[in-house]
């Protein structure tokens, strides 16, 4: 009887087991068809949404960047954000104005070797770009009368026209030489 019961108690045990195989390859196989339309979904939307990115790049190159953005952006690499540096370009005659504020350092040379190395950094920039017929540079500084009133004016200022820019090789240039290549360089009285 012992025996009996033991072999039906493994019968059932064994048809239990088969049973249960059964439902988890049915339930795997239902899984794996879930799987696969999920990631075939999801590879939809990625295709759509790369098919999406993929026209915005066009719609950015129609809008071709204007020659006065690519200035300041070119400018702007060579400029501290606290030197305040105004750009500004007249299509018309191709003129750049460059202004900023001098940067402080410990002696008055040093301060006008900063802006001079600033402006041979932003003429390096701007060398490639051919609409700029002449640039103009005006370094602001605070100056003190005998009297103590402080205003602002213009430090050192000069001008580098298109075709001195272009002779300017800039791997070997020394910024120390602006003052010999430009044009109409200036430096108030009080920087000496």
């Amino acid at each position: 009887m012992k025996r009996i019961f033991l072999l039906i108690l493994i019968a059932i045990l064994s048809i239990a087991l088969v049973a249960c195989g059964e439902e988890s390859e049915d339930s795997n196989k239902e899984a794996k068809a879930d799987d696969s339309e999920k990631m075939e979904e999801k590879e939809v939307k990625e295709e759509k949404k790369e098919e999406k990115e993929d026209k915005k790049p066009k719609k950015e190159a129609k809008k071709k960047e204007s020659t006065e953005d690519k200035i300041k952006k070119s400018a702007k690499k060579a400029y501290d954000k606290d030197q305040k540096l105004k750009v500004k370009f007249n299509k018309d005659s191709g003129i750049v104005l460059l202004d900023a504020k001098l940067s402080d350092n410990l002696t008055t040379n040093l301060i006008i070797d900063g802006a001079l190395i600033d402006a041979t950094d932003a003429l390096e920039q701007l060398k490639g770009i051919d609409e700029i017929k002449m640039i103009q540079f005006d370094f602001k500084g605070t100056f003190a009368d005998t009297y103590g009133e402080e205003t602002e004016e213009t430090a050192i200022s000069f001008m580098i026209d298109k075709e001195t820019l272009d002779k300017i090789n800039f791997d070997n240039f020394d910024f120390s030489n602006l003052e010999e290549v430009a044009k109409d360089y200036y430096v108030h009285p009080g920087m000496n």
